[in-house]
């Protein structure tokens, strides 16, 4: 397994984790960070060079299987918020990161980001903090997935003589094994 020697021991059990399991949280807990952070200090280590060029020494020896990014993309699809929320006895959507079923979920978020600030109220000053999740993008997964099945149809692009527009040709597999692809266009 490639290392890196600007990479410290904290950073290498994460990379080695992350590689392995996929789960920034986890790997980041299973490096010695507290869990109350790790959502945090994943962000901050994925955004540094030498992480980023350890993940992808990584990816390279570990690879994903064509199975695996297939489920990594099904997941995404059906990927919701509930895992993130609860409702509080008030009625009130609580977003809730701590639960092992968000745990279990972090591969779902895209982005986490907080901000925090002061507001006056009639009964003093208020800490408001705001939270934002942002999931990755289901439609794209699904656009994906049906593309992989093939759901479309090959489409192929042939230029119009003299500027003019150009043809669309969908050409549909039929199963019959009597599809070949049109040859490359002389350069």
């Amino acid at each position: 397994m490639p290392t890196f020697p600007s990479l410290t021991a904290r950073e290498q059990i994460f990379t080695q984790h992350f590689a392995a399991h996929g789960n920034a949280v986890t790997a980041a807990e299973a490096a010695g960070y507290p869990a109350e952070q790790a959502l945090i200090v994943t962000q901050t280590l994925l955004d540094q060079p030498h992480i980023k060029e350890q993940l992808h020494a990584l990816a390279l020896t570990h690879g994903l299987s064509e199975p695996e990014a297939t489920l990594q993309l099904t997941q995404l699809a059906r990927g919701t918020m509930a895992p993130f929320l609860r409702v509080g006895e008030d009625g009130q959507v609580h977003i809730d990161l701590a639960t092992d079923q968000a745990k279990d979920n972090y591969h779902l978020l895209r982005r986490v980001s907080q901000r925090s600030y002061t507001t006056q109220t009639p009964a003093g000053p208020v800490e408001v903090i705001e939270t934002e999740l942002e999931l990755h993008d289901a439609v794209a997964a699904v656009d994906k997935l049906l593309h992989l099945h093939g759901a479309y149809p090959a489409t192929y692009e042939v230029s119009g003589c003299g500027g003019l527009p150009g043809t669309n040709i969908y050409l549909p597999d039929n199963g019959r094994g009597d599809f070949h692809s049109p040859p490359a266009p002389a350069q």
